[in-house]
């Protein structure tokens, strides 16, 4: 088991999708993830609220973890107490298969087919800000992820109109190749959490988008 330093609850649903078999456990301070392709990779995000003082504080992890040992298994650590309140998201680099820890009575956020254009160029929400993690799985893995606030340097259209325009090439990247251009295709994985909510949803991109960059 790989097992992560983090230097830095209450009940959660948890949801699967993309061939599924992927388990997330989230304790005091240890993020557990179980069923992972043996000897592979996963990517993992979470973002959490707590409060310093009388201050609201939100909090972020996004990071890879690799089954060094082959059992399946990896694990984050902390030294201090996850935020109670605090959502979870990780996908096999494999596979592609995902689970996601969500908070229960939520509003819920989805990702219709509709908000991908059809080149594959951008993801369309109507949210002020967004945590998002794109993951492009298979044998050239790539992850990126960024913070996607309306009208900021990372929303595509950078109009502040109540939407934001997610594109890949405008995110951090955090695993493989940097690339111009990069868009959404058929396969890809992509993780979104209302910052302000926490509300949280995962998606599998459907075939029928265009390729956005070479696999």
């Amino acid at each position: 088991m790989h097992r992560a330093l983090m230097l830095a609850v209450l009940g959660f649903l948890s949801v699967g999708g993309s061939l599924a078999g992927l388990e997330v456990d989230v304790s005091d301070r240890t993020v557990s993830i179980s069923g992972v392709s043996p000897g592979g990779e996963v990517a993992l995000l979470g973002v959490g609220r707590s409060r310093q003082g009388y201050r609201p504080r939100l909090e972020s992890w996004s990071l890879t973890l690799r089954d060094d040992d082959q059992d399946g298994e990896v694990s984050l650590d902390s030294v201090e107490d996850l935020p109670e309140l605090s959502v979870w998201a990780s996908a096999d680099l494999s596979s592609g298969a995902w689970v996601i820890r969500e908070l229960p009575d939520l509003d819920p956020l989805t990702v219709p087919l509709s908000a991908f254009a059809g080149d594959g160029s951008e993801l369309v929400l109507a949210r002020r800000t967004l945590e998002v993690m794109w993951i492009r799985p298979g044998d050239k893995a790539r992850v990126s992820v960024g913070t996607v606030g309306d009208g900021g340097s990372a929303d595509g259209d950078g109009k502040a109109n109540a939407r934001v325009q997610i594109e890949p090439s405008r995110l951090h990247r955090l695993l493989g190749a940097q690339e111009r251009g990069l868009g959404f295709a058929g396969g890809d994985v992509v993780f979104v959490v209302d910052s302000e909510s926490l509300a949280i949803t995962a998606t599998t991109v459907p075939q029928t988008v265009a390729a956005g960059g070479e696999r």
